[in-house]
């Protein structure tokens, strides 16, 4: 088992642990996608520290290798030194320790550990660093999970849904989203969340929604219920959106939803 200190910490105590895959425990790493952005937003590197996640030696990780390190070495480890929340950069490991079957959609999400002995600590899931050679677009979901990672630490991170909706619109016109996408354009944040009828890239765009905080947003329709034709104004409406908005963009499955639009809105023609 190995492990990394960002910075020394005499009482030995820590807050929050990064777990990484041991092929990709690399310090620079660890440092430049984990431990700065981090402590630029107030949680401090004597409080973090990070353990490598064991493969075997074909770099496969069965459930049971998994269950091994974790209940005889990894999280007897933890919990000694009172670590409470994990971010943990490998789907394998993640799933064993939240009892979660599918990670896609987990992103932004705090899982409590289900493992019996350690149900006080808590799960965030972040792609691996060593992901970004094959798709760069993994970057918005590390920094979705630090970014919730730090909320959590500070008291501040609310899971999607946990909150009473107080004003959610609907508008079911083209004249209604085209006013209040344009409406959207002023807000300095936004996230954004899709639905669609499968995971295949050729199947259609359900509904899309927005949010410019956890108690207020919008949806509506894109081709769920609408004519093609309807359904070819509604992608150009939100293509002009896509291309005129300049504020932060947070998505809730980044790197399938991301990818999707692209190709229903800009590869397909609208």
């Amino acid at each position: 088992m190995i492990h990394h200190i960002f910075e020394a910490n005499p009482s030995n105590q820590y807050d929050v642990a990064i777990l990484v895959k041991s092929t990709g425990f690399l310090p620079t790493d660890l440092e430049h996608y984990f431990a700065i952005p981090l402590a630029n937003q107030g949680i401090a590197r004597d409080s973090m520290i990070a353990f490598d996640l064991q493969y075997s030696m074909k770099n496969k990780a069965a459930v049971k290798l998994i269950k091994e390190y974790l209940n005889n070495d990894l999280l007897k480890a933890l919990k000694s030194l009172q670590v409470t929340t994990l971010l943990c950069a490998d789907p394998n490991y993640f799933k064993v320790l939240t009892g979660v079957r599918k990670t896609a959609g987990c992103a932004g999400y705090v899982y409590p550990c289900k493992i019996k002995g350690y149900e006080h600590m808590e799960v965030i899931l972040s792609p691996n660093p060593q992901s970004l050679f094959h798709d760069p677009t993994n970057q918005t979901n590390i920094t979705y999970a630090v970014n919730t990672v730090a909320n959590h630490v500070k008291g501040q991170h609310v899971n999607f849904g946990t909150n009473i909706i107080h004003n959610q619109i609907y508008p079911d016109t083209l004249a209604g989203i085209e006013h209040y996408l344009t409406v959207l354009l002023d807000y300095p944040e936004l996230t954004c969340d899709i639905e669609t009828e499968s995971l295949l890239f050729t199947s259609k765009i359900g509904t899309i929604a927005f949010a410019w905080d956890q108690h207020n947003g919008i949806a509506f329709a894109v081709e769920k219920d609408n004519t093609e034709e309807e359904a070819k104004k509604v992608k150009q409406l939100l293509k002009k959106f896509f291309e005129l908005y300049k504020g932060k963009l947070i998505y809730h499955n980044a790197t399938f939803d991301i990818k999707f639009l692209i190709y229903h809105l800009w590869m397909c023609k609208v």
